[in-house]
């Protein structure tokens, strides 16, 4: 099934971050005052292109003006 944004997955998804990962991502959600799991549904989204971005942050690499290839 192909989730569109009148049809969203809803079924939870587990997976294991690297513990570096973990940590800026609850970083994020406390400046964003935000709980994990909706930060997660914003970033999720904004990477499929899906939704409203503009209250999304830059990735840290861009905010420190990395240029490395990803």
């Amino acid at each position: 099934m192909i989730a569109t944004e009148s049809q969203p997955i809803t079924v939870p998804v587990t997976f294991k971050l690297p513990q570096t990962m973990h940590d800026a991502l609850v970083n994020m959600a406390n400046e964003q005052r935000k709980t994990i799991s909706a930060l997660t549904r914003e970033l999720v989204a904004r990477a499929l292109g899906m939704g409203d971005n503009s209250n999304v942050r830059p990735a840290i690499a861009n905010r420190r003006g990395s240029r490395g290839n990803w």
